[in-house]
């Protein structure tokens, strides 16, 4: 099995639990620690994430990734399902970095 977390940048990591803990503080239903997670796993595995603009994100548009991230990412894979794309993916740099 391939861990799911190799490549892990600790600023990446301290970035994801400061939006879990915004996303808590919006939703005391949430599990932080399991949102930290879903955001670093959907991160390295395929869709990665501008952390510092979704922590940096109003209410509304940080909780529609929060919630769309966990309910289309295969836990088992690292994907993300369905077609959903976070609107804080990270499809923008690479268009920044090809001009």
């Amino acid at each position: 099995m391939k861990n799911p977390f190799n490549g892990l940048k600790l600023r990446d990591l301290r970035t994801a639990h400061k939006i879990a803990a915004r996303a808590k503080a919006l939703n005391p239903e949430l599990d932080q620690i399991d949102v930290a997670l879903d955001l670093m796993e959907t991160h390295l595995n395929g869709c990665p994430l501008r952390l510092d603009d979704l922590l940096a994100a109003d209410d509304f548009n940080l909780m529609h990734d929060v919630y769309g991230i966990s309910a289309h990412l295969n836990r088992e894979t690292g994907q993300i399902e369905d077609c959903f794309l976070p609107r804080f993916h990270g499809a923008l740099d690479a268009r920044k970095e090809a001009a």
